[in-house]
């Protein structure tokens, strides 16, 4: 009876492993396909006195759900192993402090990287005005006529890794700044715009010289 219930735990454990590994590969098979399929939808426009760029993270943001998935059936599988084969009340305390812990993580990474990033992003300017819509944000206006100058600067950098060499998360400050008018807009690289990132600072910068306004990068 021990022997039959020993290898019942065994395969219960492999089989649990296996249906990780399967719903991994389909996750990734699947995040491979939405990232070709929202590149195309990354397109720069140009039209006289008009220029549009338009951006999907959602590479991004699916690379990230892989990770997030891949833990979070981690802590299901753990979860599942201490109910179905641990005894007495520790286990829940266990599962208590394990959920305490990797709950809050969860719903920080959503609202900070996550929230927002189904949505596409655009960058307008015009002769006439500046026009920035990242999702959740609320969509940014700013005339030419309101301004004097622009500074673009990077505001701060937190590091997230190590492992392979030194990574930074950076945020990038907008300032618009005008005799009696003074805006600011900020953008984190990689979720609020990915590789047209610096092609929108690029293009802000020669619009600015065109309509004869200050740009200076701090």
């Amino acid at each position: 009876m021990i022997v039959n219930l020993s290898i019942f735990n065994l395969i219960s454990i492999n089989s649990g492993f296996a249906i990780l590994v399967s719903i991994g590969l389909l996750i990734y098979y699947t995040e491979h396909r939405w990232y070709k399929k929202d590149t195309s939808k990354s397109i720069t426009e140009y039209t006289p006195g008009r220029v549009e760029i338009t951006e999907s993270v959602k590479g991004g943001r699916n690379s990230l759900l892989i990770v997030i998935f891949c833990a979070l059936g981690f802590w299901i599988f753990v979860t599942v192993v201490l109910i179905m084969f641990y005894e007495g009340i520790e286990k829940y305390l266990i599962l208590i402090i394990i959920w305490i812990i990797n709950g809050p993580f969860f719903f920080i990474i959503y609202r900070k990287f996550l929230k927002g990033t189904s949505g596409l992003r655009q960058f307008i300017i015009t002769d006439s005005f500046i026009k920035i819509l990242v999702p959740p944000k609320r969509q940014f206006q700013v005339y030419w006529t309101d301004i004097d100058k622009i500074e673009l600067k990077l505001k701060r950098y937190m590091r997230y890794g190590r492992k392979f060499g030194r990574k930074y998360i950076f945020i990038h400050q907008l300032n618009f700044i005008g005799k009696v008018y003074n805006q600011s807009f900020e953008i984190l690289d990689g979720r609020d715009f990915s590789k047209k990132i610096n092609e929108v600072f690029e293009i802000l910068e020669n619009y600015a010289i065109k309509m004869n306004k200050e740009f200076n990068r701090l």
